[in-house]
Formats: C-alpha cells, sequence, structure tokens
C-alpha cells in the first residue's frame, strides 16, 4: 500500500527491519536491509512489484495480486496498477 510514497515505503521497511531484529530473525533483518537500499529508488522511479508484501520471505521483484478488501480501500490508484497484474 505504502509503495507509491517514498517516505510511508521506507517507514514500513524501516518497522519490517525493527520487527525483525524483534523476533531476532537474521533472514528478515537482511531482507529489509536489501529492501530500504531499493525502496526509495523504486518508489520515485514507478519501478516497484504491485501488491508484493515486502517481507523477507518473498522476492523483493515479485507481483502479487491486491486483495479486494484493499482495492476498495485503496480505490481508482490501485485499481489502475493492478489492472496489468490481473490482465
Amino acid at each position: 500500500m505504502s509503495q507509491p510514497f517514498v517516505g510511508a515505503h521506507l517507514r514500513t521497511h524501516v518497522a519490517m527491519l525493527g520487527r525483525g531484529v524483534a523476533d531476532r530473525d537474521v533472514g528478515e533483518v537482511f531482507g529489509q536491509v536489501l529492501r530500504l537500499m531499493l525502496a526509495a529508488p523504486g518508489s520515485w522511479l514507478g519501478r516497484y512489484p504491485v501488491g508484493n508484501t515486502g517481507r523477507a520471505d518473498v522476492s523483493e521483484f515479485a507481483v502479487m495480486p491486491i486483495p479486494d478488501d484493499l482495492r476498495a480501500i485503496l480505490g481508482d490508484e490501485c485499481n489502475a496498477a493492478s489492472a496489468t497484474i490481473d490482465g
């Protein structure tokens, strides 16, 4: 949900990094550090994988469907972005 917005996108990955540290999950910490390096440029350039959950157990490049309940909240911008996913 935060991918188009640089600040929100970075804050989301910082929160995920904090969760990884709290859980002592080395894979999540490493994955979030990588994502923090990619998040700002991806948001600025509009090159991010729509719908990606951002967790380290998912490829940072994997496009994922946006659940219908979130589409309803996000509105037209989300629906336009995800139209390319759904075909």
